[in-house]
């Protein structure tokens, strides 16, 4: 089988769609039964299995952006295709994808996110992002009419996808996400004198940051609390946070490898986000024996397999997770516990599982 991969990001790994998009070309060497080559927007230029997408949104229309884009990379598909004839077109974002869905049979459009299909007219707002965002579900709502499959990344978001959008339960299918098996582990530890405490988010109060400086101000413990990912002019209004017990370190956007190393000095990496449809990163960090705390939200619960290899708090109840953290620190056999479970359970969602999960959601009939 040969497949095409369509995907708005690949070179800038900052979440789980792009870090997937990133894995997928091992499908050439692991299963050479099949072949897949990549179009993107998001590379410097095109080389071996990657074609480089030439996009083109006149300023006027960039509130249409992602469904204009929609003929561009149809169009383009359709070029690569008289060289490369590719037997299925993958979309990592199903509404960009909405135009080859109607133009070609054997389409697949991958949902990653709740946004668009959440947005509810009952919360109105006249805004720019809400009207954008009711728009885009209506696309993708349309696309996933004429989508031969759609591949979700978790029950939590097959359930409201399933839900928002009838009459597709059949040609819905869950895959989760994965990740690379990890170069190193670090090896457990006791958490004494000064804890640190890891946060990654780019949308830092989406993902519970002042939850989590509500809890750690409860805790009787001195707290190290790095975070990554906030925009620069952003700085002073997280530093005021600090207190007497609680010291922040600021640090702009890291690279993968950068992020990974500093799970090397972490205690408890905690992102207790107010929604989240997969949440790959606490998945990285049992992959490397951290400890994780975090929220019961979306698809969260999931990765952590319901509690039994880290901690789930109620999602904006700070208490709570000020009480999961203290259990994490004091209950150290509690703690080793949950991180043997974590790096037992995560192997499942390494690359060369994923891959096949992947290849063989490919493969079936379309219903």
């Amino acid at each position: 089988m040969k497949i095409l991969f369509c995907t708005n990001a690949f070179e800038t790994v900052t979440n789980g769609p792009a870090k997937f998009a990133n894995l997928i070309l091992d499908i050439n060497t692991l299963f050479p039964a099949h072949q897949i080559q990549i179009l993107t927007e998001d590379v410097s230029s095109s080389r071996a299995f990657v074609h480089k997408m030439e996009v083109s949104v006149p300023a006027p229309l960039r509130f249409f952006g992602q469904i204009l884009r929609s003929f561009q990379y149809h169009r383009r598909a359709m070029q690569i295709r008289r060289d490369f004839d590719f037997d299925v077109i993958v979309y990592n974002n199903a509404l960009v994808g909405w135009w080859s869905a109607v133009r070609f049979k054997n389409s697949v459009g991958m949902i990653n996110d709740y946004t668009n299909a959440s947005c509810q007219l009952r919360d109105f707002r006249p805004e720019y992002r809400f009207v954008q965002e009711w728009i885009f579900k209506q696309i993708e709502h349309f696309s996933t009419l004429f989508f031969g499959k759609i591949i979700t990344n978790s029950d939590y978001l097959t359930q409201l996808i399933v839900g928002e959008y009838p009459n597709i339960k059949t040609k819905v299918h869950r895959l989760y996400k994965g990740i690379e098996a990890p170069e190193s582990v670090r090896a457990f530890r006791p958490i004494s004198g000064m804890v640190r405490v890891l946060f990654v988010k780019r949308d830092y109060p989406l993902g519970g940051f002042f939850t989590l400086i509500a809890a750690l101000k409860q805790l009787k413990y001195p707290v190290e609390l790095t975070v990554v990912g906030p925009w620069e002019n952003q700085r002073a209004t997280i530093q005021q946070h600090a207190e007497a017990n609680l010291a922040i370190i600021f640090l702009p956007f890291q690279t993968q490898k950068q992020v990974f190393a500093l799970y090397q000095a972490t205690d408890i990496f905690c992102v207790p986000s107010h929604k989240e449809a997969f949440g790959v990163a606490n998945l990285e960090a049992l992959a490397r024996g951290v400890s994780v705390v975090t929220s019961n939200a979306g698809g969260i619960p999931e990765v952590l397999n319901y509690g039994k290899c880290g901690w789930l708090a109620p999602v904006g109840d700070a208490p709570a997770l000020a009480q999961a953290l203290t259990e994490c620190i004091e209950n150290e056999e509690l703690r080793r516990q949950k991180t043997e479970n974590g790096l037992q359970f995560c192997q499942q969602f390494f690359k060369e599982k994923l891959l096949r999960n992947f290849v063989d959601i490919l493969d079936r009939p379309i219903s």
